[in-house]
């Protein structure tokens, strides 16, 4: 959980308070009801702290899809909606500077094999949304982006100078997905010509390709592609 959920008052009352306490820890209640019980025993001190002003506003829109899923604002390792983010390859939760067979963390040379790590890895530790967000945060499922495609309208257009695709709601809320390209070796592919999405899941009778969502600015279609290639997330939560 993040720092930002206990109040500086909470601090400044430890940091006035602790040494004449003679009681073995602390609850610390938090804005939602609960409590947290820290033992004194599990820190050395205690430092109020002021909001960092470079942490990401991580905004999840409500897009009245049947699911009732929501949408990110913004790629993982972004900070604005049309800003590319990192890539990753599919179920490992770090990018790198080269996207190949070989390096995947799920290829076994000795085998000449793809290692299997489940058909959804949809907030499982395989998926880079879920272990870096948290929250509730996870990567989109083949189910995801079918709805956000039948029940969304889509229009091409270019925001701050990116192309990319508006997503817009019947109740008016909208998301910007931008033409984000791939990684592939060491270069960035088709950026501003293509978007190209993970989904959380494996392509069916499959070990080499998982599903993503792929956009140009005529069509939008649910793909395959080698597990391997370097694509950003864009994430999801109920």
């Amino acid at each position: 959980m993040r720092y930002k959920n206990i109040t500086i008052l909470v601090f400044l009352f430890i940091l006035g308070f602790i040494p004449e306490m003679n009681s073995q820890g602390i609850f610390i209640y938090k804005k939602d009801g609960s409590r947290i019980k820290v033992p004194y025993e599990n820190f050395d001190s205690i430092v109020p702290y002021e909001s960092d002003s470079s942490e990401v506003d991580i905004l999840a829109v409500d897009l009245g899809l049947p699911s009732g899923t929501k949408w990110a604002s913004h790629n993982i390792g972004a900070t604005k909606p049309e800003e590319y983010g990192d890539y990753f390859a599919w179920g490992e939760i770090k990018t790198k500077e080269e996207y190949t067979k070989n390096n995947y963390v799920y290829f076994d040379q000795s085998k000449n094999q793809f290692i299997s790590i489940g058909d959804v890895i949809s907030g499982s530790g395989y998926d880079a949304a879920f272990i870096t967000w948290g929250d509730g945060w996870r990567m989109p499922t083949k189910e995801d982006f079918e709805e956000l495609r039948d029940c969304c309208f889509w229009t091409w257009t270019t925001l701050n100078g990116v192309n990319g695709y508006i997503f817009e709601s019947y109740n008016g809320n909208s998301i910007f997905i931008p033409a984000a390209g791939f990684r592939y070796e060491k270069s960035l592919n088709d950026d501003g010509v293509s978007g190209r999405y993970w989904c959380g899941t494996i392509k069916e009778n499959s070990a080499l390709y998982a599903t993503n969502l792929l956009f140009y600015n005529y069509k939008y279609i649910i793909d395959y592609a080698n597990r391997f290639t370097g694509y950003p997330i864009r994430p999801v939560k109920k």
